[in-house]
């Protein structure tokens, strides 16, 4: 009983810690030319990579990706703490 108590507090704390991540958003800055500039500099035949201060896991980098107007393919490489 006391495994499946945990799994709940665990369940729990990682439901209101993506609430409180969704939020964030509005914090944000959004610069509407970014996907503009990314297009560009591939089609210069830059390789372009998100090199980010890799605090955060996968699925949440990709989160902040989209709350630019980006998404993860935009990209060579991300950065997260996986990698």
């Amino acid at each position: 009983m006391v495994m499946n108590e945990q799994r709940m507090t665990v369940r729990n704390l990682m439901i209101s810690i993506v609430k409180i991540f969704l939020k964030v958003q509005s914090a944000c800055g959004f610069q509407p030319f970014a996907k503009e500039m990314i297009q560009f500099a591939k089609q210069q035949g830059y390789r372009v990579v998100l090199a980010t201060n890799p605090l955060f896991p996968r699925i949440a980098t990709e989160e902040r990706i989209r709350w630019a107007g980006l998404v993860p393919s935009d990209f060579e490489l991300v950065t997260t703490y996986e990698k």
